[in-house]
């Protein structure tokens, strides 16, 4: 039970988290309402399910980051 357990917590740890960190910046983020910290939690997840909806079938995809550059408006 603890094997499952210590897996299940490194994936997420080196898995969302760890994208959502090294992309967003999520540590260092001083956000501290309780409800604020949640709505961008969840618009971090839906960006990164965006991006690998949209790269889902693609051999070759362009890196989160410089995507997430790509897709601000007025950078076209």
């Amino acid at each position: 039970m603890l094997s499952i357990t210590i897996g299940h917590w490194d994936a997420i740890e080196n898995g969302i988290h760890h994208v959502r960190d090294t992309t967003f910046k999520e540590d260092a983020c001083s956000i501290s309402n309780h409800n604020a910290v949640r709505t961008m939690v969840i618009l971090r997840n839906l960006i990164i399910a965006l991006y690998q909806f949209q790269f889902k079938t693609s051999k070759r995809k362009p890196g989160l980051p410089s995507w997430r550059r790509k897709m601000k408006p007025g950078s076209a």
